[in-house]
């Protein structure tokens, strides 16, 4: 189905720690299937602590008049920088079986507004943290792929600094209505403008461009029942567009209902140009049998009847 790395979320400040063991008893598998494997998420607090952050406060970020506890650590920071990226280097050790790496910021913004930093726009500063961490990883962990996260309070392509050789980007345009094709005036120009920019610095670099799209989730998007009416549209652009790949979360929440905007999504990765009624008949075919003619229709009435695809809080579900 052309999705080959199957990326297990370290994310936030939930326990999803603990149940990464039971996701390395999946080695074996995702090997077979020659799947690789890659953690992610927003796990900057993996190995930049709060109680780190107590017991070396200029570590921590600068904002508001005072060093805060809240945000991401203070990137100029020479102490803190080594001590994030020793924690990076050492979860690796533990972890060999990980080929693909996404080390994201804190979901929180607070970037560090510090003499040392305040000067520098924070997307050139995040880029030379990036750098640092793509250049020390490669040396310690030379068998694992490194991605550089654009997102939130991070999306805005760096003004001077560029990704170093074989640095991935991977951009996230969180709170995109997924009813309005990407390149209409529906989405935002920032996202847009975002996306072309860092399209452009790829192309430049020679590296491949990733964007991280809500398509396969439920979690804040409601219960889209049938596949988001743009999807083709979408894939069709962004592959004219020079686009490498998708990063695709998916989370549990609607995960019976949701099998045939999967079946979509992946049929649709493989071929972009699949007529999109024969898809569904066959779907409808091989999951109802005899029942796809009283099913389909009834998909397609909770699909007209639930048509709202704003990614955001306003439309948790």
């Amino acid at each position: 189905n052309r999705m080959n790395v199957f990326q297990f979320a370290l994310d936030h400040n939930f326990d999803c720690a603990t149940h990464w063991p039971r996701v390395r008893e999946a080695i074996p598998e995702l090997r077979r299937r020659g799947t690789v494997l890659a953690m992610g998420g927003h796990n900057m607090h993996m190995f930049m602590t709060a109680e780190d952050l107590k017991q070396h406060p200029d570590w921590g970020p600068f904002y508001g008049g005072r060093r805060q506890t809240r945000g991401q650590f203070c990137t100029r920071n020479e102490q803190a920088v080594a001590h994030y990226i020793d924690g990076l280097k050492g979860w690796l050790r533990d972890n060999p079986e990980v080929e693909y790496f996404a080390p994201w910021p804190n979901d929180t913004g607070g970037w560090c507004e510090c003499e040392l930093c305040r000067d520098t726009p924070m997307p050139d500063r995040f880029m030379q943290l990036g750098q640092r961490i793509h250049r020390e990883l490669a040396a310690a962990a030379p068998h694992v792929r490194v991605t550089h996260f654009a997102y939130g309070s991070h999306v805005e392509p760096p003004r001077v600094e560029r990704p170093l050789p074989g640095m991935p980007i991977t951009l996230c345009t969180w709170g995109r209505d997924l009813s309005q094709p990407f390149a209409s005036e529906g989405t935002p120009a920032g996202f847009r403008q975002a996306l072309s920019s860092w399209l452009a610095i790829c192309r430049e670099a020679n590296v491949p461009m990733i964007l991280h799209e809500k398509y396969a989730r439920h979690l804040y998007t409601g219960h889209h029942t049938m596949p988001v009416p743009v999807m083709q549209e979408d894939l069709q652009w962004f592959r004219s567009q020079g686009l490498s790949g998708f990063e695709l979360p998916m989370a549990y929440m609607g995960r019976r209902t949701k099998g045939l905007n999967l079946y979509t999504l992946t049929h649709l990765m493989w071929d972009a140009d699949v007529p999109l009624d024969e898809l569904w008949d066959d779907y409808f075919a091989e999951e109802y049998g005899p029942l796809a003619g009283h099913m389909r229709p009834l998909y397609e009435s909770l699909a007209r009847a639930a048509d709202d695809f704003r990614y955001s809080f306003d439309n948790y579900s």
